[in-house]
């Protein structure tokens, strides 16, 4: 696949403009719309030409312009079980006889940095519109230039008052001599055979159908296969168009005990995402098998105990596909730059994240993290294939990289982005610091679709198997004292996390009770394992190896966007673990559904930030935590219309400006 083949740094200095070949060939396996990228790349010359002030706080230092698009294919049942297509993206041929996909959504968006940052967008699908002229496109693009230059300059100037009038240390963007000139499409493979997706969702329903008969009152099936495009221009000359194709498949039960089963299989590419390392196994074997396992986990959900017989603390034994969320919300979130830059001038915060890097976060000297956006990933004796977090290149055009953050015990790295980078870096050691600007930037920067700004976020998140660790959960149970209560936990909805306070929360779903240091056939449901950033390094005793190794894939909500994620690691075993009581399945989707209502009132102008309340933030951290809108969420397993809404993007827009009939930028 395309993605193996790393990206071209580029000097400044070099006119190497390989990646826009013309041959015919090369010019069918780009994105569509191509071309824009470097007529965006002529509008920011003449823009910053045109705009360009050296007036303290008026000063443009950086333009960034991108047209962010989606188009694909979705196939569900309904209520009744029938299959539908709520979705799908047809081929329309203008008037010069050009194909382009038909397109879900489809923005602009402009980043102008002063001494900060300012960003606006602008949706470009006017009603009844699937595609965009590009013509009305290059047109709009200079007025957005203008309109945004405009607020960012005047923001600019109100905050040099601030700078010089209170004396507050200004931190520069960070800059790099290279760009890059890029361009791939990793939708090699196409659309799907609709004929094969619906023998596929045939077979999963009627294996659930045939194995759990009047145990069974509902049951979901879903397949997508969507793929996101951008075009990236920016003032520093790199240029780059990208499509990424991401595909999933999910089967979904509930049972007549109002038990909820969830088994996703998500990933990047086409139907090769569903396969990931089944390589020697049909897609039907693969769609039996995920139905059986629903099967299974259904059966245990309705004899389970409840959590109630492990109330207090435990030793816990997680999966290597629950593990990855402890990575995620415990190391992940408090790496990122702008969490710790948040977290050093609130004054509600009682955790200091920046202290962390450089410091020791787990006493387990194997303990060690990545974050690493490619297509494969090695961790390490295995290559995890088609990471469903995988990007090419960030929203700020740095490429995907692997980032270590911890390394035997201590962090080392953070997920960083030019606007974060040098702050976070100043009052480090000198030693600490000279490692983070060897690595340079993390390419983190993400956001969900067009209208909404990127931000620092994770990718693929995995905690690193130990060479010397046990090789199998069995073993890993046998270091369990015989007198203590245990369990393994081997199914989970997400987790979360809330950085002011270090509280989280990783949701088990399905476990087995421990006893005499073996794991059980006895299932306990709705398990939850609780901590704080601050102390749970020391909980962590063995790290299983790269036979315990698993993955999950999901989304992670982060202050109004969502973004697609993996998460991984080995089976881990903890050490008197704080475990209590979780709310069933569908009251975990009832808090998702919650914080996603919430936060997104939020980025409409509804609700102000401090007005966000969540009872379940409330119960856990005892009240300690003050500001609810900054926790931040992972949803592993979402149910299908929850599902369906993220992929389609149909939420309320966010766009600062929409595309008058006229094709006149005209304020939302």
């Amino acid at each position: 696949m395309a993605s193996k083949k790393q990206k071209k740094t580029v000097n400044r200095e070099e006119k190497n403009e390989a990646a826009d070949a013309s041959s015919e060939e090369e010019k069918l396996l780009r994105e569509e719309y191509f071309t824009l990228r470097d007529d965006f790349a002529q509008i920011i010359e003449r823009g910053l030409h045109s705009f360009q002030e050296k007036t303290p706080g008026r000063e443009v230092k950086f333009l960034t312009m991108r047209l962010q698009g989606r188009y694909g294919l979705i196939i569900r049942t309904n209520k009744r079980g029938l299959i539908e297509v709520p979705e799908m993206s047809g081929m329309e041929v203008d008037n010069q006889g050009v194909k382009r996909h038909q397109r879900m959504l489809m923005g602009m968006n402009c980043s102008t940095t002063t001494n900060n940052t300012t960003f606006s967008s602008l949706n470009l699908l006017r009603p009844g519109e699937t595609t965009v002229k590009e013509f009305e496109v290059n047109a709009a693009a200079h007025e957005l230039l203008k309109l945004t230059v405009d607020v960012a300059q005047k923001r600019g100037e109100k905050r040099q008052r601030d700078i010089d009038e209170k004396k507050i240390t200004s931190f520069d963007r960070y800059k790099t001599d290279e760009r890059f000139v890029e361009s791939d499409n990793w939708d090699r493979e196409g659309p799907p055979s609709i004929d094969l997706v619906f023998r596929l969702i045939t077979l999963a329903r009627q294996t659930l159908k045939a194995e759990l008969g009047a145990k069974l009152v509902d049951c979901k099936i879903l397949f997508f296969h969507i793929v996101d495009t951008m075009e990236l221009a920016d003032s520093a000359g790199t240029k780059i168009d990208i499509a990424i194709p991401r595909t999933g498949f999910a089967v979904t039960a509930k049972t007549n005990h109002d038990n909820e089963v969830a088994e996703f299989r998500r990933g990047v590419g086409g139907l090769s995402a569903i396969i990931r390392d089944d390589t020697d196994k049909t897609l039907e074997e693969i769609v039996k098998d995920m139905a059986k396992k629903v099967v299974k986990r259904c059966v245990d959900m309705d004899r389970a105990q409840p959590c109630s017989v492990l109330e207090g603390e435990a030793d816990v034994i997680l999966d290597g596909t629950v593990s990855g969320v402890l990575a995620h919300e415990v190391y992940g979130h408090t790496s990122e730059c702008d969490l710790i830059l948040h977290n050093k001038t609130d004054k509600d915060v009682s955790l200091n994240l920046k202290a962390r890097i450089g410091g020791q976060v787990s006493e387990n000297k194997s303990f060690s993290i990545i974050d690493d956006g490619h297509y494969d990933v090695d961790i390490g004796g295995k290559v995890i294939k088609g990471c469903y977090g995988a990007i090419w290149i960030d929203e700020e055009g740095t490429p995907a990289k692997r980032t270590q953050l911890v390394a035997n015990g201590t962090q080392t790295l953070f997920l960083s982005s030019a606007d974060t980078f040098n702050e976070v870096i100043d009052g480090l050691s000198d030693e600490t610091m000279k490692k983070l600007k060897e690595h340079g930037l993390s390419g983190n920067f993400r956001n969900e679709r067009f209208d909404k700004p990127p931000m620092v976020r994770m990718t693929n998140t995995f905690i690193l198997p130990s060479k010397d660790g046990p090789k199998s959960v069995k073993k890993m149970a046998e270091g369990i004292h015989k007198h203590k209560k245990g369990v393994y936990i081997t199914d989970c909805s997400g987790g979360w996390v809330d950085p002011t306070t270090g509280t989280f929360e990783i949701l088990g779903t399905l476990g087995y009770l421990i006893e005499n240091g073996v794991i059980t056939d006895k299932p306990v449901k709705d398990v939850v394992v609780r901590g704080n950033i601050s102390t749970f390094g020391s909980k962590i005793k063995a790290i299983g190896s790269v036979e315990t190794f698993g993955s999950s894939t999901g989304w992670c909500g982060k202050d109004r966007s969502w973004v697609p994620v993996e998460d991984g690691g080995p089976a881990i075993l903890l050490e008197d673990a704080e475990v209590g009581k979780e709310q069933p399945i569908s009251l975990w989707q009832d808090m998702y559904t919650e914080y996603d209502r919430q936060i997104k009132e939020v980025a409409a102008g509804r609700r102000k930030k401090d007005e966000v309340y969540f009872r379940f933030i409330e119960d856990s951290t005892g009240g300690k935590c003050k500001r609810h809108a900054d926790v931040c969420l992972l949803a592993n397993k979402l149910n299908v219309d929850d599902e369906v809404r993220l992929l389609l993007g149909k939420d309320e827009s966010l766009a600062n400006y929409v595309l008058g009939e006229d094709g006149k930028v005209e304020e939302r």
